[in-house]
């Protein structure tokens, strides 16, 4: 497979991924409702030959910020961000995510929320995903999940992909 045909590979299936999110702000309420797109964090065939999934994107653009830290990484996304983590570390990302907000009102600055039962806070984001949490905030835990990852994956490396 040559290099051209796998970054038109990885550029269709991030505009699917795109396209999807820009449909988010418009209805976002009713998309959440009626979501069917597949599952970035699932890999799927661009043709027999080439495999695309959430390691292959964040090799293909590069990591711009990593850390173990989530109170970390939640203080470097942008709205804009395209983010990912490797559960165990062993260099293979496992999922990709969207940042789609940071800050919940116009003119308001980043609100920061309690992490989990410590006295730590962290700035809050909202995170755009394939799956049954597609765009949540990352404080709505039950929903989201991202702020929990580190109790359930103590190697957890979170990314910020260039």
């Amino acid at each position: 497979m040559n290099k051209k045909k796998k970054v038109l590979a990885v550029i269709l299936s991030m505009s699917i991924f795109v396209c999807n999110l820009k449909q988010t702000s418009a209805i976002e309420t009713e998309f959440n409702k009626n979501i069917s797109i597949k599952n970035i964090n699932e890999s799927f065939k661009v043709d027999e030959n080439l495999e695309i999934n959430a390691n292959a994107f964040v090799r293909f653009f590069g990591v711009k910020y990593s850390t173990k830290s989530f109170i970390s990484f939640a203080d470097n996304v942008k709205k804009g961000s395209f983010v990912s983590f490797d559960r165990t570390d062993d260099g293979e990302f496992d999922h990709n995510g969207f940042v789609t907000h940071t800050i919940r009102k116009k003119g308001e600055s980043r609100r920061k929320v309690k992490y989990l039962d410590t006295n730590l806070t962290y700035k809050d984001f909202k995170l755009a995903q394939h799956s049954n949490r597609y765009n949540e905030w990352t404080s709505v835990g039950k929903k989201n999940h991202w702020e929990t990852l580190k109790q359930r994956f103590p190697k957890i490396k979170f990314v910020i992909v260039n």
